[in-house]
């Protein structure tokens, strides 16, 4: 592919008024699944993003500015809320992949805490720290869990990197990772008490929340996830998941606003809801950014 392409490209992608048909197009001239090693570096909210196009979350990144914008956006809004009362900007990423979203939290948090058992992806993350020199980012090379030792993990399969699981996958051989409960290494290192919380652990949060319990119960922190269908079926209903979570937790379902780089907060329905938004009851309410994004009465 040309660098007159690219550029064509990525001037269509960024073009968030469009709400439709962007991503045909760019899969048409330049599909991600059958990308070769594309190496780039761009600006990413004022840092500096190394990537390459052979990997989707990179790919999405070259040519949309950043994989999830509601999801980082929401971490700004909160952010800045937070700095507005006098508390700490903590973010946990658990599941942490090529560190994404460690970096866009590292430029509006006093401290990020990362997990990533997956050393594939973990240099990464490595390499965005490295070259931003970043030093408020802690990783971890493990993984979340219920019970210590050492489990098998099954790496993903093809351009996203972010698919791998603890869970079993057809076909796939897995590798050994270690897994620690959250709450021993909050403990052990005197962590900082989460504000922020973000986990993609690929339908394994039920374990990662129960190994987090006494520190999650303490914090009361602002929590992203993603409700995929094998979390669902693990927790065989909302009652489980919130049980997981603290006593006051209120339920969102954050979704992108069509056409625009921005999100908004609409009724949480554990059957259809994908990305879940929790927070400290009557939170939302009061941080005017979120509750002018509230959007009632849709499921």
């Amino acid at each position: 592919m040309t660098t007159a392409l690219h550029s064509i490209l990525r001037f269509i992608g960024r073009q968030h008024w469009i709400p439709f048909g962007r991503e045909r197009i760019l899969r048409l001239f330049c599909h991600p699944d059958r990308q070769r090693s594309y190496p780039f570096e761009t600006d990413f909210f004022g840092l500096r993003y190394p990537g390459d196009l052979s990997n989707f979350i990179d790919w999405t990144v070259y040519f949309y500015g950043a994989s999830s914008h509601d999801e980082l956006f929401i971490i700004r809004d909160l952010a800045a809320a937070l700095r507005k009362e006098g508390r700490p900007v903590v973010v946990y990423d658990i599941g942490a992949n090529i560190g994404h979203h460690t970096l866009f939290a590292a430029g509006c948090a006093d401290r990020v805490v990362s997990f990533e058992p997956f050393e594939t992806v973990r240099r990464k993350l490595d390499e965005k720290i490295a070259v931003n020199a970043l030093a408020n980012v802690t990783v971890y090379p493990i993984a979340l869990g219920a019970e210590n030792g050492s489990f098998p993990f099954y790496p993903p399969v093809g351009s996203n990197e972010g698919t791998g699981s603890l869970l079993p996958a057809a076909g796939v051989e897995p590798i050994r990772v270690p897994v620690r409960r959250g709450d021993e290494i909050v403990r052990e290192d005197a962590l900082p008490l989460p504000t922020i919380l973000k986990i993609d652990v690929e339908g394994a949060e039920a374990d990662a929340f129960a190994g987090l319990r006494d520190t999650l119960q303490a914090a009361r922190p602002f929590v992203l996830m993603e409700l995929l269908g094998a979390t669902r079926e693990r927790l065989a209903g909302e009652a489980a998941l919130r049980n997981l979570l603290y006593p006051d937790a209120e339920f969102f379902t954050l979704a992108p606003r069509r056409g625009r780089r921005d999100y908004v907060l609409t009724p949480f329905d554990f059957d259809r809801t994908f990305e879940v938004f929790i927070a400290p009851k009557g939170a939302v309410a009061g941080i005017p950014a979120l509750s002018g994004r509230l959007e009632r009465g849709r499921k």
